[in-house]
């Protein structure tokens, strides 16, 4: 074998590791933000439970009862309603029960938590 040769294999395969280094840095990055979007969701899905639960307390609700949205926003940070940071929506909004989301579905493994 020439040094020419050694030369060159050894290129590239600082070339291929290179390569795999930045391919494994940007899908940790990837799965950090998905990982980031789901969480921002969840603590959004709580603070829904949080104001069916206020509202159904002012109303003497029992479990199972369907509550719009716009009931909720007296009882929600800035009367706004939440959003999914990939744009979903929340759903399924009954007394006793967790809200899903558009985007992500169900947020947790058991519904009632």
């Amino acid at each position: 074998m020439t040094i020419s040769f050694k030369r060159s294999v050894l290129v590239i395969l600082g070339c291929v590791a290179l390569f795999s280094i930045i391919m494994s840095v940007l899908f940790w990055h990837h799965k950090c933000r998905e990982t980031q979007m789901l969480d921002s969701c969840r603590s959004s899905a709580c603070f829904v439970r949080a104001a069916i639960n206020r509202w159904s307390l002012m109303n003497n609700a029992t479990n199972g009862t369907p509550v719009r949205m716009e009931q909720l926003l007296p009882f929600l940070p800035g009367h706004v309603a939440p959003i999914c940071p990939e744009g979903g929506t929340y759903t399924n909004l009954r007394v006793g029960h967790m809200p899903r989301c558009t985007v992500h579905g169900q947020l947790w493994q058991y519904e009632d938590l």
